[in-house]
């Protein structure tokens, strides 16, 4: 049987409310969002995911990559995922983000890959790709991404990519969407 792990998304601004005491605006207060992922790690989550979106605004939100940072300092255990539209980041870079991540957090990084996204969402960020587009620069952002950490391992002297350290034995990447690709990606 496969081992089972739970998992919790850090809250958006549009759902604190509804869910919790937490005032308007509190899901954009990093104090909050640093209390409520202790807090998970507390009571035994394994991953706490860091949303790329958020329903009120693209730039209503911290970003996922900063936030998972920043928790890297202040939690001891759970696994740390930031969300990640692939077709908005330059891959060689966001490798280098996240192995940093990896690093300062003691090897508890991972990325989820958004595939698709509302689009209101997207064009805040000035693109709006058909899901084949999507679809192919996703494959393209993974297939860099172990690329550059594969690079790392041989530049290392290492047999194995420099972020196998994480939470199961390798780094943990998540894919999130629907379309034909996603679900393509999701396989390989």
């Amino acid at each position: 049987m496969a081992d089972l792990r739970f998992a919790f998304w850090i809250p958006q601004e549009s759902v604190v409310p509804r869910w919790s005491h937490a005032p308007a605006g509190a899901a954009d207060r990093f104090e909050y969002v640093k209390w409520l992922t202790q807090l998970a790690e507390e009571r035994g989550f394994d991953y706490a995911f860091a949303p790329a979106r958020s329903a009120v605004g693209a730039f209503a939100w911290l970003d996922a990559l900063a936030v998972t940072s920043a928790l890297a300092g202040v939690t001891r255990r759970i696994g740390l995922i930031p969300t990640l539209r692939p077709y908005l980041r330059q891959p060689r870079l966001t490798a280098k983000t996240i192995h940093s991540i990896d690093a300062i957090s003691g090897g508890r990084a991972g990325v989820n890959i958004l595939a698709t996204s509302a689009g209101d969402d997207l064009t805040s960020y000035g693109e709006m790709l058909d899901h084949d587009e999507q679809s192919r620069r996703i494959a393209e952002f993974v297939r860099v991404l172990r690329a550059v950490w594969q690079e790392e391992a041989a530049a290392a002297g290492a047999s194995a990519p420099l972020v196998s350290r994480p939470i199961g034995g390798g780094l943990p990447i998540f894919q999130n969407g629907n379309a034909q690709g996603a679900r393509e990606l999701a396989g390989s």
